[in-house]
């Protein structure tokens, strides 16, 4: 086992060796434990005889077996993919109903400028995208 340290946080951290070869300075529980970690097999946890081992063991195996728990991921994780898939589609609609004002209004001012500056004449051609874009830029808009 190598020495804990304290981060900037306040919590401390502690690193433990599931390979270590220095069983006899290291509590027979904790090597037990280490030893499951890497081995966490029915047979190995009997071959221990340790309760508490025993009861980690039965835990993590009914929570692996837990259909309800499963269950309940995958429904978490399709709500929060319908969820964003709601929320881009939303995005997307809401700038393109943005973006299509947007353009509308610049096109009323454009065509009302024209008006004014006696060029209706210039009105078609605003469906040619250069020109339309030509235009914008010589009304500064």
């Amino acid at each position: 086992m190598e020495a804990d340290f304290p981060l900037e946080d306040g919590t401390r951290r502690i690193f433990l060796n599931t390979k270590g070869t220095n069983e006899s300075d290291v509590p027979k529980e904790l090597v037990s434990f280490l030893q499951y970690v890497t081995d966490s097999t029915d047979s190995y946890v009997e071959q221990t005889g340790d309760i508490r081992l025993e009861k980690i063991h039965e835990r993590i195996k009914a929570l692996k077996q837990s259909k309800i728990l499963e269950e309940g991921y995958m429904q978490l994780g399709e709500l929060l993919k319908q969820e964003y898939d709601e929320g881009h589609e939303q995005g997307y609609k809401t700038g393109y109903e943005k973006g299509c004002e947007e353009t509308a209004a610049q096109m009323l001012e454009l065509v009302s400028r024209l008006i004014t500056d006696g060029k209706t004449d210039f009105i078609p051609r605003l469906k040619e995208e250069a020109f339309y874009q030509e235009m914008l830029k010589e009304y500064h808009l």
